[in-house]
Formats: structure tokens, C-alpha cells, sequence
């Protein structure tokens, strides 16, 4: 291989012939994380202004679910804002954003089990009409049911919404941490044909300056 195709090979290599896709995710991501944190934040409320949490943690499993959206909304904005200055080239190394990346989704893995878990809407429950077809609320008795709670059934499906944005948020970062994997891939490829064309050129002088010295 001539020195000009390492040159090329090596150019080609460090272009992001991705950029405009992963600029896409990017942009997707921040309109998911803001949507999403909104959504969490309305439910905390809501269940702070509603509910009395007994053992006086508050509403922590909504509270762990933002982790990972703050921390990807101050990433992703930054990231889509370099990716639109620089298109092709990498202005951000792969290992940061490999880094960044598995932050995000390794953060969203335990907020999606506990925000789940966590979750009002596993207490909804069926209203059981009485005899004379009311529903009657107590304590005991249709406490979680649409009729009697209304309000635990907003804050569920407030829950729910954001879940979803958050799932969709960790898919994104999954498929970014591959793109990053693949990126860092490459570019020690191309510092390995930067070296071997370095040596290349080196072990060429020195013929020259021995068939000149003969």
C-alpha cells in the first residue's frame, strides 16, 4: 500500500461520516430529557402536595429517575452544539463520550427499575360499588380506586409518561455509547497507520540516504 493510500485510508478513518445522525440523536434526546423532567417534576409535586410519605424519605423513586435526565440535558445540548460546528470531524474524543454516554444509561438502568417499582399506579385498584350501585370511599374500602383518588390516577399516568421518555432516553444513549465504542475503534486505527506511514517514510530516507552515500 502506497504511502498516499495510508494517507487517505487514515483521513477517512478520522471523518464522522455519522455526524448529522448522531447530531439527530442528540437533538431528539434533549427534547426527550426536558420533556421527561418536566413530567417527573409535576409528578413529585403532585405527590408531595397530595401525599404524606410516612416514613419521611419522600418521593425518592421519582426523584431518582432525574439523575440521568439533568445529567444528559447538561450533556447533549453541548454535544449537538459540536457536532453542528465541526460536522464531520470528532471535536469530542471518543473516550469522553464513551464515558458521558455510559454515565446517562447506567444512570437510567436503576431509575427505570426503582421508577417503576416506585411507581402510584401499582396501588390503583377497581371501585367495588355497594348495593345500591355508589361507590363508597373510606380508608378501607375503594381508597385507590378512580373514583375515590382521582388524583393517584393524574399522578400515575404523569409516571407513566415519563417513564417511557426515560426508557427512550436510555435506548438513545445506548445506541450513542456503541457509535462512541466504534469511533474510538477508529481512531486508534488511524494512529496505527499514522505510525506505520511515520516508519514508512523513515525507513525510506534512510535507503535513499544509503544508496546516495554508496
Amino acid at each position: 500500500m502506497s504511502s498516499q493510500e495510508i494517507t487517505e485510508m487514515r483521513q477517512a478513518l478520522l471523518q464522522d461520516s455519522r455526524w448529522a445522525f448522531k447530531a439527530l440523536l442528540r437533538f431528539i434526546a434533549t427534547v426527550f430529557g426536558l420533556i421527561a423532567m418536566s413530567l417527573f417534576a409535576v409528578g413529585i409535586a403532585y405527590t408531595n402536595e397530595n401525599f404524606t410519605n410516612t416514613q419521611g424519605t419522600g418521593d425518592w423513586s421519582d426523584g431518582l429517575c432525574l439523575a440521568p435526565i439533568i445529567f444528559s440535558l447538561l450533556y447533549n445540548p453541548i454535544a449537538l452544539v459540536m457536532h453542528l460546528l465541526f460536522r464531520k470531524k470528532r471535536p469530542i474524543h471518543p473516550t469522553i463520550r464513551i464515558g458521558l454516554d455510559l454515565i446517562v444509561w447506567g444512570l437510567s438502568v436503576p431509575a427505570l427499575v426503582f421508577g417503576i417499582l416506585g411507581g402510584i399506579f401499582w396501588y390503583w385498584t377497581e371501585a367495588v360499588p355497594s348495593a345500591d350501585g355508589t361507590v363508597d370511599c373510606s380508608f378501607f374500602f375503594n381508597a385507590w380506586s378512580q373514583q375515590c383518588a382521582p388524583i393517584a390516577y393524574q399522578i400515575g399516568r404523569v409516571e407513566i409518561a415519563g417513564l417511557v421518555f426515560l426508557f427512550f432516553l436510555f435506548i438513545i444513549h445506548v445506541v450513542l455509547f456503541i457509535f462512541a465504542c466504534a469511533d474510538l475503534q477508529r481512531s486508534k486505527l488511524a494512529a496505527s497507520l499514522e505510525a506505520d506511514e511515520g516508519f514508512d517514510m523513515e525507513y525510506r530516507k534512510d535507503i535513499e540516504s544509503r544508496s546516495q552515500g554508496s
